[in-house]
Protein backbone atom coordinates (compact mmCIF):
# COMPACT_ATOMS: atom_id res chain seq x y z
CA UNK A 1 0.00 0.00 0.00
CA UNK A 2 1.57 3.60 -0.41
CA UNK A 3 0.93 5.66 1.02
CA UNK A 4 0.75 3.29 4.39
CA UNK A 5 -0.34 6.27 6.44
CA UNK A 6 -2.60 9.30 4.69
CA UNK A 7 -4.64 12.39 6.22
CA UNK A 8 -8.58 12.74 4.92
CA UNK A 9 -9.06 15.57 2.17
CA UNK A 10 -11.86 18.37 2.24
CA UNK A 11 -14.55 15.35 1.75
CA UNK A 12 -13.25 12.72 3.90
CA UNK A 13 -11.15 10.41 1.34
CA UNK A 14 -8.45 9.03 2.38
CA UNK A 15 -6.99 7.66 -0.63
CA UNK A 16 -4.02 4.83 -0.94
CA UNK A 17 -2.88 2.13 -3.73
CA UNK A 18 -2.68 -1.22 -3.36
CA UNK A 19 -0.15 -3.08 -5.80
CA UNK A 20 0.08 -6.74 -6.05
CA UNK A 21 2.98 -8.90 -7.30
CA UNK A 22 2.88 -11.83 -10.19
CA UNK A 23 1.72 -14.11 -7.69
CA UNK A 24 -1.92 -15.21 -7.92
CA UNK A 25 -3.46 -15.46 -4.43
CA UNK A 26 -6.54 -17.48 -3.18
CA UNK A 27 -10.07 -15.92 -3.22
CA UNK A 28 -10.23 -13.24 -0.55
CA UNK A 29 -6.90 -14.04 -0.12
CA UNK A 30 -5.51 -10.62 0.57
CA UNK A 31 -7.16 -8.56 3.10
CA UNK A 32 -6.75 -4.70 2.85
CA UNK A 33 -7.44 -2.88 6.29
CA UNK A 34 -7.98 0.80 6.90
CA UNK A 35 -7.58 1.93 10.67
CA UNK A 36 -8.20 5.53 12.08
CA UNK A 37 -6.85 7.23 15.32
CA UNK A 38 -9.37 9.86 16.84
CA UNK A 39 -7.52 12.43 19.07
CA UNK A 40 -9.15 10.76 21.75
CA UNK A 41 -6.98 8.13 20.90
CA UNK A 42 -10.18 6.04 19.87
CA UNK A 43 -10.01 3.67 17.09
CA UNK A 44 -11.98 2.27 14.56
CA UNK A 45 -10.97 0.36 11.12
CA UNK A 46 -12.96 -1.44 8.39
CA UNK A 47 -11.52 -4.09 5.93
CA UNK A 48 -12.05 -5.75 2.45
CA UNK A 49 -10.69 -8.78 1.33
CA UNK A 50 -9.34 -8.62 -2.14
CA UNK A 51 -8.28 -11.35 -4.97
CA UNK A 52 -5.05 -11.15 -7.23
CA UNK A 53 -5.83 -13.23 -10.65
CA UNK A 54 -4.38 -12.62 -13.75
CA UNK A 55 -7.60 -13.16 -15.90
CA UNK A 56 -10.74 -11.56 -14.67
CA UNK A 57 -14.73 -12.12 -15.44
CA UNK A 58 -17.76 -9.17 -15.19
CA UNK A 59 -20.87 -10.29 -13.87
CA UNK A 60 -23.78 -8.52 -13.88
CA UNK A 61 -27.05 -9.15 -12.04
CA UNK A 62 -30.02 -7.59 -13.02
CA UNK A 63 -33.38 -7.97 -12.85
CA UNK A 64 -37.33 -6.26 -13.58
CA UNK A 65 -40.25 -5.22 -11.67
CA UNK A 66 -42.59 -7.89 -12.19
CA UNK A 67 -42.53 -11.44 -10.83
CA UNK A 68 -44.82 -14.39 -11.38
CA UNK A 69 -47.90 -16.49 -10.15
CA UNK A 70 -46.92 -20.14 -11.53
CA UNK A 71 -49.70 -21.92 -9.37
CA UNK A 72 -51.55 -20.41 -5.97
CA UNK A 73 -48.52 -21.42 -3.87
CA UNK A 74 -45.68 -20.03 -4.79
CA UNK A 75 -43.79 -16.82 -6.93
CA UNK A 76 -41.29 -16.95 -9.21
CA UNK A 77 -38.55 -13.32 -9.45
CA UNK A 78 -36.70 -13.48 -13.07
CA UNK A 79 -33.19 -13.00 -13.45
CA UNK A 80 -30.75 -12.15 -15.57
CA UNK A 81 -27.11 -12.69 -15.35
CA UNK A 82 -24.27 -11.23 -18.04
CA UNK A 83 -20.83 -12.19 -17.87
CA UNK A 84 -18.19 -10.37 -19.65
CA UNK A 85 -14.34 -10.81 -19.88
CA UNK A 86 -11.60 -8.28 -19.14
CA UNK A 87 -12.13 -6.68 -22.56
CA UNK A 88 -15.74 -6.39 -22.22
CA UNK A 89 -16.14 -9.30 -24.22
CA UNK A 90 -18.97 -11.94 -23.67
CA UNK A 91 -18.15 -14.91 -22.65
CA UNK A 92 -20.29 -17.64 -24.32
CA UNK A 93 -20.76 -21.02 -22.87
CA UNK A 94 -19.56 -19.74 -19.00
CA UNK A 95 -20.50 -21.76 -15.84
CA UNK A 96 -22.30 -19.72 -13.82
CA UNK A 97 -22.93 -21.33 -9.38
CA UNK A 98 -25.71 -19.69 -8.38
CA UNK A 99 -26.89 -19.12 -4.55
CA UNK A 100 -29.56 -17.58 -2.36
CA UNK A 101 -29.29 -17.10 1.14
CA UNK A 102 -31.43 -15.35 3.78
CA UNK A 103 -29.77 -12.80 5.27
CA UNK A 104 -32.44 -10.99 8.12
CA UNK A 105 -36.30 -11.50 8.82
CA UNK A 106 -38.86 -9.54 9.90
CA UNK A 107 -41.77 -10.09 12.42
CA UNK A 108 -44.87 -7.90 12.29
CA UNK A 109 -48.52 -7.74 10.74
CA UNK A 110 -49.67 -6.56 7.72
CA UNK A 111 -52.37 -3.86 8.04
CA UNK A 112 -54.69 -2.59 5.00
CA UNK A 113 -54.17 1.62 4.41
CA UNK A 114 -57.52 1.88 2.22
CA UNK A 115 -55.41 1.04 -1.04
CA UNK A 116 -53.11 -2.33 -0.45
CA UNK A 117 -52.10 -4.04 2.25
CA UNK A 118 -48.25 -3.04 3.85
CA UNK A 119 -45.96 -4.54 6.21
CA UNK A 120 -46.02 -3.28 9.99
CA UNK A 121 -42.36 -4.88 11.33
CA UNK A 122 -42.00 -5.19 14.86
CA UNK A 123 -39.03 -6.28 15.27
CA UNK A 124 -36.32 -7.16 12.63
CA UNK A 125 -33.80 -10.06 13.28
CA UNK A 126 -30.13 -11.18 11.46
CA UNK A 127 -29.84 -14.62 10.33
CA UNK A 128 -26.52 -17.09 10.53
CA UNK A 129 -25.78 -15.94 6.63
CA UNK A 130 -25.17 -12.70 7.98
CA UNK A 131 -23.94 -12.60 11.67
CA UNK A 132 -22.44 -16.34 11.75
CA UNK A 133 -21.91 -16.03 15.39
CA UNK A 134 -25.02 -14.32 16.97
CA UNK A 135 -27.34 -14.66 14.03
CA UNK A 136 -31.00 -17.10 13.89
CA UNK A 137 -30.45 -20.10 12.05
CA UNK A 138 -33.79 -20.25 9.76
CA UNK A 139 -34.75 -22.96 6.91
CA UNK A 140 -34.13 -21.34 3.45
CA UNK A 141 -36.81 -19.52 2.23
CA UNK A 142 -35.86 -19.02 -2.02
CA UNK A 143 -34.39 -21.19 -4.23
CA UNK A 144 -32.24 -20.74 -7.19
CA UNK A 145 -31.21 -22.93 -9.86
CA UNK A 146 -27.34 -24.42 -8.34
CA UNK A 147 -25.37 -23.65 -12.11
CA UNK A 148 -26.71 -22.36 -15.27
CA UNK A 149 -24.24 -21.56 -18.94
CA UNK A 150 -24.64 -18.41 -20.40
CA UNK A 151 -25.67 -18.10 -24.17
CA UNK A 152 -24.12 -16.16 -27.49
CA UNK A 153 -24.68 -13.45 -26.01
CA UNK A 154 -22.91 -14.11 -22.40
CA UNK A 155 -26.37 -13.71 -20.26
CA UNK A 156 -28.73 -16.41 -19.48
CA UNK A 157 -32.12 -16.07 -17.26
CA UNK A 158 -33.28 -17.78 -14.37
CA UNK A 159 -36.20 -17.53 -11.93
CA UNK A 160 -35.95 -17.48 -8.14
CA UNK A 161 -38.77 -19.24 -6.17
CA UNK A 162 -40.11 -18.89 -3.00
CA UNK A 163 -43.39 -19.85 -1.10
CA UNK A 164 -46.11 -16.59 -1.72
CA UNK A 165 -46.53 -16.59 2.59
CA UNK A 166 -42.54 -15.39 2.47
CA UNK A 167 -42.89 -11.91 0.09
CA UNK A 168 -41.86 -8.79 2.11
CA UNK A 169 -40.91 -11.01 5.16
CA UNK A 170 -37.12 -11.99 4.41
CA UNK A 171 -33.92 -10.15 2.99
CA UNK A 172 -31.98 -12.27 1.26
CA UNK A 173 -28.72 -12.72 -0.99
CA UNK A 174 -28.49 -13.95 -4.43
CA UNK A 175 -24.38 -14.57 -5.55
CA UNK A 176 -23.75 -15.62 -9.29
CA UNK A 177 -19.98 -16.91 -9.25
CA UNK A 178 -17.87 -17.84 -12.01
CA UNK A 179 -14.19 -19.87 -12.93
CA UNK A 180 -12.14 -19.07 -15.38
CA UNK A 181 -8.79 -20.52 -15.53
CA UNK A 182 -8.71 -21.29 -11.84
CA UNK A 183 -10.01 -17.77 -11.41
CA UNK A 184 -12.86 -16.86 -9.62
CA UNK A 185 -15.08 -13.56 -10.22
CA UNK A 186 -18.57 -13.23 -8.22
CA UNK A 187 -21.56 -10.50 -7.88
CA UNK A 188 -24.13 -10.60 -5.43
CA UNK A 189 -27.36 -8.65 -5.38
CA UNK A 190 -29.61 -7.97 -1.95
CA UNK A 191 -33.34 -7.31 -1.60
CA UNK A 192 -37.09 -8.34 0.43
CA UNK A 193 -38.51 -10.80 -1.04
CA UNK A 194 -41.27 -9.58 -2.92
CA UNK A 195 -45.37 -9.95 -3.61
CA UNK A 196 -47.47 -9.48 -6.19
CA UNK A 197 -49.07 -6.31 -6.02
CA UNK A 198 -52.24 -7.70 -7.29
CA UNK A 199 -52.40 -9.91 -4.16
CA UNK A 200 -51.72 -6.98 -1.52
CA UNK A 201 -54.74 -4.66 -3.05
CA UNK A 202 -57.72 -6.25 -2.25
CA UNK A 203 -59.04 -5.29 1.78
CA UNK A 204 -61.29 -8.37 1.93
CA UNK A 205 -58.67 -11.00 0.34
CA UNK A 206 -56.24 -11.25 3.11
CA UNK A 207 -51.90 -11.09 1.94
CA UNK A 208 -50.22 -14.34 0.91
CA UNK A 209 -49.41 -16.22 4.21
CA UNK A 210 -52.33 -14.09 6.27
CA UNK A 211 -51.89 -11.09 8.19
CA UNK A 212 -49.23 -12.28 10.27
CA UNK A 213 -45.45 -12.84 9.41
CA UNK A 214 -44.49 -16.81 9.66
CA UNK A 215 -41.64 -15.61 11.62
CA UNK A 216 -43.35 -14.57 14.82
CA UNK A 217 -42.74 -17.65 16.53
CA UNK A 218 -39.35 -17.63 15.57
CA UNK A 219 -36.90 -17.04 18.46
CA UNK A 220 -34.35 -13.76 17.77
CA UNK A 221 -30.78 -14.00 18.95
Amino acid sequence: LSPGTVNTDSQGRAISTYRSTSSISDKDGVQVTARITRQDSSTDEASISLTVAGRALTLILGTGNTIAAPNETVYDMPWSVLVTDANGNASTNQPVQLSVLPLEFYKGTYSYNGDLWVTNVSQSCQTNHADPVNGTEIANPASAPTSVSTDASGSVEFDIRYPKGECSWVRVRLTATSNVEGFTSSNSREFILPCLSADLTNEDVRPPGGTESPYNPTACN
